[in-house]
């Protein structure tokens, strides 16, 4: 069986997002998946604000939307996911 890997992830501002691109280079065939939501979402210049909001939506369980179709996970053997950290 061969391997499928998939790296998904969220970039706020875009460094998670340099970083799976320098992973996907030493794993070819890998496939990439943005995990993202519509435009609006989130204050793009101001990441303490983006921080409250998502934790009320996590606590609320009013979450955003995606923008873009999950992809068939059932097809990958590994799944690396990347996020912001500024959360802890």
């Amino acid at each position: 069986m061969e391997k499928k890997i998939l790296i998904a992830t969220y970039s706020w501002s875009g460094h998670t997002k340099r970083l799976a691109d320098q992973i996907a280079k030493l794993l070819p065939g890998a496939d990439q998946y943005q995990i993202a939501v519509p435009a609006g979402t989130y204050d793009l210049t101001d990441m303490y604000a983006t921080s409250d909001r998502a934790k009320n939506q996590l606590a609320t369980g009013e979450l955003p939307p995606l923008a873009n179709p999950i992809p068939e996970l059932d097809q990958y053997n590994l799944i690396l996911v990347g996020s912001p950290v500024w959360s802890g």
